[in-house]
């Protein structure tokens, strides 16, 4: 069954499907140290921002303000915004 790409966020699925022999799709400099993840943790990561926004009472169309450097954090926020329906705002 081949994932359905209709939405942004649901690159991460369809990455999963089709490219899982990759060890990762992200990675961030911690410590002087490269630390990576692979799709499964990106989901991970991704839907638990999705959850703690719902959680915190974010609906559809709310814009979530953010201020970060260039890390896979943002990443995680970004889509775990787009998969409530909200607008992520970086500045």
């Amino acid at each position: 069954m081949s994932t359905n790409v209709t939405r942004l966020f649901d690159i991460l699925p369809h990455i999963k499907e089709n490219f899982s022999h990759h060890d990762s799709v992200l990675a961030g400099k911690e410590n002087g140290k490269w630390i990576t993840y692979n799709v499964d943790q990106y989901l991970e990561n991704a839907y638990g921002v999705a959850y703690a926004l719902l959680a915190l009472g974010v609906k559809p169309g709310d814009t979530i303000a953010s201020i970060s450097n260039n890390r896979p954090e943002w990443n995680f926020l970004d889509m775990g915004t787009m998969m409530v329906g909200a607008v992520h705002v970086p500045l």
